[in-house]
């Protein structure tokens, strides 16, 4: 298994175009793999978005997912700073991901396949989308959990306050366990 997941990141690496990955990426990545919770607290620029980029990439690799199949493993990423979102979303999109951003926009067509897969390998959202009706019950479904292997949470310290919307009639906390 050690030797999969390592040919996986260096597969990984030549994706990216990188030469290596830091150590601590490669600790972070290695633990998420192990089933553990990650927490990664790093100086700007170090590449903690390069870990959580690169976990669908990986994951298909080391599970030999289909490659002719439309549907890919999916790390759902929530972020408060749309600006962001997008940014990450186009270089994803530009390096072959299929990565989208979920918002009030989205379609659920745009998401899910006609076979009843997801279909973007990158998912985008602002903690403010986890409480729209269409997305908390699609992320609930049994595709997103089939499909989704892991939820990252970034530019937390950007975030004042989760949970209620002071401004919101729902009376429901946008993260607890569904």
């Amino acid at each position: 298994r050690m030797e999969k997941f390592e040919e996986s990141v260096r597969f990984a690496c030549r994706h990216f175009e990188i030469e290596h990955f830091h150590d601590e990426q490669i600790e972070c990545i290695r633990q998420f793999f192990a089933g553990k919770n990650v927490f990664c607290s790093v100086p700007t620029g170090f590449g903690k978005s390069l870990i959580y980029q690169s976990l669908p990439l990986i994951h298909d690799f080391m599970y030999e997912s289909v490659p002719d199949k439309p549907v890919y493993s999916t790390i759902l990423i929530i972020s408060p700073l749309k600006a962001l979102m997008a940014d990450q979303m186009n270089t994803l999109q530009k390096q072959g991901f299929n990565a989208k951003i979920l918002n009030c926009h989205t379609k659920l067509d745009d998401i899910i396949t006609d076979e009843g897969g997801v279909a973007v390998s990158h998912l985008f959202c602002s903690p403010e989308v986890l409480d729209i009706p269409v997305w908390r019950n699609a992320l609930s479904s049994q595709t997103f959990k089939e499909n989704v292997i892991g939820v990252a949470i970034d530019e937390a310290h950007c975030i004042v306050e989760w949970g209620l919307d002071q401004n919101s009639q729902s009376n429901r906390n946008a993260f607890r366990k569904w």
